[in-house]
């Protein structure tokens, strides 16, 4: 079968060699391809391109934008507002079907970054509960990171370059945060090989926070991380968060049951 990872600029990502070197230890034939795509619009070409095409992961950007194009949605991926990863299946569904070497097929979205992003985050906060929550971004890796702390009761707040009225700019966070803090960067400011950026947020920031989480994984240390830990944060990459959510894609893809409610 072939599985394959849906993106743009997808050189770095992390899930072809993981998911291959997984077929590998498992004696299976599958291939794990990365699927560029210059806009979503050319996601049901790629789909009838590809026969055995059995499951694909979603990333940056189109985890949203891919909804629209999908017969149907889990519970927790509809309620984020963001997929990331998506089963195949040839049952008949009542939605808009794709079709794919003359018959007709599901595309099933899930999302398992709500999992990954979860058991992370008690690595990383050990138990402790930060004061308030804020999240750099606002693209769909920010859908799930804010699901799971609206589930935790975290009270979070969305900081954007161009903040709408319920969300923070970069310059009101510096004004606002409190001791303790929570920030979790989901913005691709910082990946390699642009590992000299990062998102807007001064060092006073980083003081008053007590814990920095950055989605990225590659660098393993980011600009936002390596600032964050000489002012005295606790720290923590994406990586935890990526193998999670890879293996609750996998479980999915075999058709076995993952509780994204726990």
């Amino acid at each position: 079968m072939t599985y394959g990872l849906i993106g743009k600029q997808l050189d770095y990502s992390f899930s072809r060699k993981y998911f291959t070197e997984k077929f590998r230890l498992h004696n299976l034939s599958h291939r794990y391809l990365n699927f560029e795509l210059t806009q979503v619009s050319e996601y049901p070409s790629l789909v009838q391109l590809h026969a055995d095409l059995a499951g694909c992961n979603v990333t940056i950007p189109y985890k949203q934008a891919i909804i629209p194009y999908l017969s149907d949605l889990d519970p927790t991926a509809r309620s984020v507002g963001a997929v990331n990863t998506i089963v195949f299946s040839s049952k008949k569904h009542t939605a808009t079907l794709v079709s794919r070497a003359g018959s007709q097929i599901t595309s099933i979205g899930y999302n398992t970054d709500v999992i990954g992003f979860a058991k992370a985050l008690s690595l990383l906060l050990q138990g402790q509960r930060p004061t308030h929550s804020y999240i750099l971004g606002t693209g769909g890796a920010a859908q799930a990171v804010s699901w799971v702390l609206a589930k935790a009761e975290h009270a979070h707040t969305f900081v954007s370059r161009n903040p709408s009225a319920t969300q923070l700019g970069y310059q009101r966070l510096q004004e606002v945060i409190a001791p303790g803090s929570l920030i979790v960067n989901t913005t691709p400011l910082g990946t390699s090989p642009h590992v000299d950026a990062m998102p807007p947020v001064s060092e006073s920031v980083l003081r008053a926070a007590g814990f920095v989480f950055d989605l990225i994984y590659n660098p393993a240390e980011t600009l936002l991380l390596r600032k964050a830990r000489a002012a005295g944060c606790r720290t923590l990459n994406g990586l935890p968060m990526l193998e999670e959510q890879a293996e609750a894609s996998w479980r999915l893809w075999n058709a076995n049951a993952v509780d994204l409610h726990d």
